[in-house]
């Protein structure tokens, strides 16, 4: 009998410690970690940091390279699109837009880390320029250049049902 209250006691510690953690990383996350290096300096999205938990189309450091968006075909179309495709990703919000610049955050399910997306619009070169990259951490385990992917595959499919 002692040792089935041991079993009950340890479990009800290990299940507190687990949940002050998940909400006390919301909770930091949600304070502690603004936005850093995001939006446009001289038209372009800002360099991605010395960290590996960002790729961007506009980066000069080739581990975090990740190709535009092409909008070739139909430029205007794309870019309207594209904003209908994040609005159906989950965990995705709008922060802030304009007629060729977004920035959407992503929170994750579990330990609402933030994640920020940004999104060019080039008319001339008819590109889409994206950047996805994590606030905190050092890795994102290929998050960020997977939601880029699953971003630019959503579009196809859209795109190709217009």
């Amino acid at each position: 009998m002692k040792y089935n209250w041991l079993i009950i006691i340890s479990l009800a510690v290990f299940i507190v410690l687990i949940m002050s953690t998940i909400i006390g990383s919301r909770w930091y996350n949600a304070e502690y970690t603004g936005a850093k290096s995001l939006g446009l300096i001289q038209g372009q999205l800002t360099e991605c940091s010395k960290s590996p938990n960002c790729v961007s189309s506009q980066t000069t450091q080739r581990s975090k390279y990740i190709a535009p968006i092409n909008a070739s075909d139909t430029p205007e179309l794309t870019w309207l699109m594209l904003r209908d495709v994040v609005d159906k990703m989950p965990q995705a919000l709008l922060i802030t837009e304009n007629e060729n610049y977004r920035h959407y955050q992503f929170t994750t399910p579990v330990m609402g880390f933030i994640d920020d997306v940004e999104l060019l619009f080039d008319r001339t070169g008819m590109l889409i320029q994206v950047k996805s990259a994590s606030r905190v951490g050092q890795s994102d385990m290929g998050a960020n250049r997977n939601r880029v992917k699953l971003l630019r595959e959503s579009l196809d499919e859209a795109l190709s049902h217009k």
